[in-house]
């Protein structure tokens, strides 16, 4: 069976063609009627458009969504992006882990010996405040201290620089060499008498 629109080759007893989507039912009448008259089927000329072959749709299947589904989907993202968070915070390495732990008491005592050690104590506290795998409680500590220290310096150049105007007038001079005299008799006489008589 050959249809009369794009003549392709169709099933016997088909009544649309499935590639025009020419209706074959009035073509089989024509036929039958032609036929008795000694007529041919009509063949294709050169004026005629070719119509694209086209392919019979096919029926799609309406999706009904799960909800127990959806919620098993929902359920293994939440689990993932856990997991992910997990790996990602045991990515840290051994000395991050051991900058934020917080400190023991063992700890802030051996720190508080070290710097009862001069000079030592300075130093440990400028590699301490600027370090960057120090203990956070330890930066935070030493810190503290050096803005202290900085601070008790200003004071103590403050305190020297008053003494040293003070004591530049000529009243607080002459008072000042009578205390040093004073000061300079105790202290010999002190020697003198822990010194044993010659015999």
């Amino acid at each position: 069976m050959v249809c009369s629109k794009c003549h392709k080759s169709l099933p016997e007893g088909s009544l649309v063609c499935g590639f025009c989507g020419n209706r074959l039912l009035d073509d089989k009448s024509q036929i039958e009627k032609n036929s008795n008259s000694s007529l041919t089927l009509p063949t294709k000329t050169d004026s005629q458009v070719a119509l694209p072959d086209l392919q019979p749709q096919q029926q799609t299947e309406i999706a009904v969504p799960d909800k127990d589904n959806d919620k098993k989907i929902e359920k293994e993202q939440i689990a993932k992006t856990a997991e992910a968070l997990h790996r990602s915070e045991t990515k840290l390495t051994r000395k991050s882990l051991k900058k934020y732990k917080p400190m023991s008491t063992i700890g802030f005592f051996f720190t508080q010996l070290v710097l009862y050690i001069p000079v030592i104590n300075i130093i440990l506290l400028f590699v301490w405040s600027f370090r960057k795998n120090t203990n956070r409680n330890r930066k935070s500590f030493a810190r503290s201290n050096l803005i202290w220290l900085f601070f008790n310096f200003l004071v103590l150049i403050a305190v020297i620089a008053a003494i040293v105007m003070v004591f530049r007038m000529p009243v607080y001079q002459q008072q000042l060499l009578a205390i040093l005299d004073q000061w300079r008799t105790l202290l010999a006489d002190f020697i003198n008498s822990q010194i044993p008589p010659a015999a």
